[in-house]
């Protein structure tokens, strides 16, 4: 298994009340393989991705079920080619909100051949205007911090 590097590792010196900062910018594995120069120059690196990838999949579900590749190039796209996702990352975190019962999946035949489709659940949907509740807080917070209006 491969280790993070010292600096990634979580420091539990910095854990608040507030779990939210530490589900939003977690110390875990790159979850791309190509990263836009633009998110590099605002310092948001792999991590940062990584860190948001269940609220990524999750969103890119809300615009209807599909395939796992088929939801890599959505998010590709919808994030104007900013993002460009591992299948190695994606499928796990599919897999673990399948478990959680945000998304459900079954088999498809198509003309590419039988593949997995997957969709959000009731609870999933609920999981998602949950989430993006959080996200607009913390962004909003971010940018009062930064001086910018959001």
């Amino acid at each position: 298994m491969r280790t993070r590097p010292e600096h990634f590792k979580a420091d539990p010196s910095h854990a608040s009340s507030d779990s939210f900062a530490l589900r939003v910018i977690p110390a875990l594995r790159y979850s791309c393989r190509r990263f836009h120069p633009y998110l590099d120059s605002l310092g948001m690196g792999r991590s940062s991705v990584n860190g948001q990838l269940d609220l990524l999949l999750l969103g890119s579900l809300g615009a209807g079920e599909t395939h796992g590749y088929a939801l890599i190039a959505r998010i590709h796209e919808r994030s104007g080619e900013r993002l460009e996702l591992q299948e190695g990352s994606v499928y796990p975190a599919l897999h673990k909100l399948e478990a959680a019962g945000w998304v459900a999946s079954r088999w498809a035949q198509d003309a590419g051949g039988r593949r997995r489709v997957y969709a959000l659940t009731t609870p999933g949907h609920t999981e998602l205007a949950r989430r993006t509740e959080e996200w607009k807080g913390f962004s909003t917070a971010v940018w009062g911090v930064l001086g910018v209006a959001s």
